[in-house]
């Protein structure tokens, strides 16, 4: 909660830029609330679902496919 993660995908984001990629994509669990909001705070939304992605108590839990378009500054 100290800003760790929003610099750290910052600095990716740089990164990618910088070197050509035109998006970021990521999954999350759906019950990750935390991270989810986080990613939406940083400009991340989602295109997609994964079926039976993670492993998870009693079976699997699906994924929701993020993606980040570089094509503008999210700071």
């Amino acid at each position: 909660r100290q800003g760790l993660a929003r610099r750290l995908l910052a600095a990716l984001a740089a990164h990618a830029r910088a070197t050509g990629s035109r998006r970021i994509w990521l999954e999350v669990r759906p019950s990750n609330a935390v991270a989810r909001a986080a990613y939406d705070r940083l400009g991340f939304r989602a295109v997609g679902m994964r079926k039976g992605y993670y492993p998870a108590h009693g079976g699997r839990e699906d994924a929701i496919v993020l993606a980040l378009d570089l094509g503008a500054d999210p700071s």
